[in-house]
């Protein structure tokens, strides 16, 4: 990788409970990260950490279709057949956003 920038932004996202929170700020307590390989090391500074657990945290099953998200990696959603195995849903399909829901709500409790 070469950098011709002084400044580089980079967005690492985790869906972990709250309690992982205070862990993963703590990695960055010296508001440093090394991206490092056999061959090179970087040094980077850490300049700004943000947590969107609170905002997500507060859906309810009636605000969820007054939201609008985008993702920045592909979502996967699938209900469970009589076999115990996923069937993966399409995006149009009319159990989408319910179960996208209630998968995460299922992960929360």
């Amino acid at each position: 990788m070469v950098m011709r920038t002084k400044n580089a932004e980079l967005t690492v996202c985790f869906h972990l409970p709250q309690a992982a929170e205070n862990f993963i700020k703590g990695l960055f307590v010296q508001r440093q990260i090394e991206i490092a390989d056999q061959y090179s090391k970087a040094v980077f500074e850490v300049r700004q950490i943000e947590s969107l657990y609170g905002k997500v945290a507060s859906l309810t099953e009636n605000s969820i279709n007054e939201i609008t998200v985008k993702t920045l990696s592909p979502i996967v959603c699938g209900k469970k057949n009589e076999a115990g195995n996923y069937t993966f849903l399409s995006p149009l399909d009319a159990e989408f956003v319910p179960m996208i829901y209630a998968n995460w709500k299922e992960y929360h409790n």
